[in-house]
């Protein structure tokens, strides 16, 4: 059986609300285990009184228990709880103990922060708790060219109720690298750009919806490679508001199936 590795933000519980503080987000912290959690706070009369992790700085390296405090004001102090094994996907993958043959699993609401996810190992499965795409968004913003970044050629790959969005204008979704995955159940949306670029080996791709909100280039894009061997597989995808191609194929076999297409521009082909 797969291992499984779970990714989800530290819980946050005030122990003290101390004073001086001001309604904000994005606060910074102090102390504990780990570095960079960023939190969220509501202040009534200088008094800390509701709190949250910054959904774009959740931090690393923490232990359930953590004592952090507020910076801002005085005595402000913060329990950090731990629910998931890592609070990012690329620690999750980074992770020696991360092999091929696991499940990394996005807990409930999960919203990756603005960097892009690096995997450079085969045999490794992505999936929200849920299986719904909203349950888990990984975005990001128009500094980053790639979402996710696949290194060459690698194979036993999936991903399943995810959702993969990038902002950078001609920025890419997920760079596949001719990596073989198998995706299914997600959605996928660029600014401008390529939504899936370059899968082989061969891949799956199924009941996706592509460019919900943006839209692109090109839905999907592969050059390169030949035979059935570099076969892509696209049955029951949506594509909607792509500017030139929902998929465009150079070389090699693929196969699409049961999709429906709503195109934009003149330049449609």
């Amino acid at each position: 059986a797969m291992a499984t590795v779970t990714i989800g933000a530290y819980t946050v519980a005030i122990s003290g609300g101390g004073s001086g503080y001001s309604t904000a987000t994005g606060v910074s912290t102090s102390g504990g285990t780990g570095t960079g959690l960023k939190v969220d706070i509501a202040a009534v009369g200088g008094a800390i009184v509701a709190v949250a992790v910054t959904s774009t700085s959740p931090g690393e390296g923490y232990v359930d228990g953590d004592l952090v405090t507020v910076s801002g004001g005085t005595g402000g102090v913060i329990a950090v709880g731990v629910t998931a094994d890592f609070t990012t996907l690329n620690s999750a993958i980074a992770d020696s103990g991360t092999v091929g043959g696991t499940v990394i699993r996005t807990l409930a609401n999960f919203v990756h922060d603005d960097t892009e996810v690096g995997v450079s190992k085969s045999d490794l499965s992505f999936e929200s708790h849920s299986g719904d795409p909203a349950d888990c968004v990984v975005e990001t913003n128009n500094t980053v060219s790639y979402t996710f970044k696949f290194s060459s050629n690698k194979t036993g790959l999936s991903m399943t109720g995810m959702t993969v969005i990038n902002n950078k204008s001609g920025g890419w979704a997920l760079y596949m690298g001719r990596s073989a995955i198998t995706i299914t159940d997600c959605i996928i949306d660029c600014d401008g750009g390529i939504g899936i670029g370059y899968p082989g080996n061969p891949s799956i791709i199924q009941r996706c919806r592509f460019g919900v909100t943006t839209g692109g280039t090109h839905g999907i894009y592969r050059s390169g490679g030949t035979g059935a061997m570099h076969a892509t597989t696209i049955d029951s995808c949506l594509f909607t508001g792509w500017s030139h191609y929902t998929v465009y194929c150079t070389t090699g076999i693929n196969a699409v199936r049961n999709c429906t297409v709503y195109m934009l521009g003149a330049t449609t082909s």
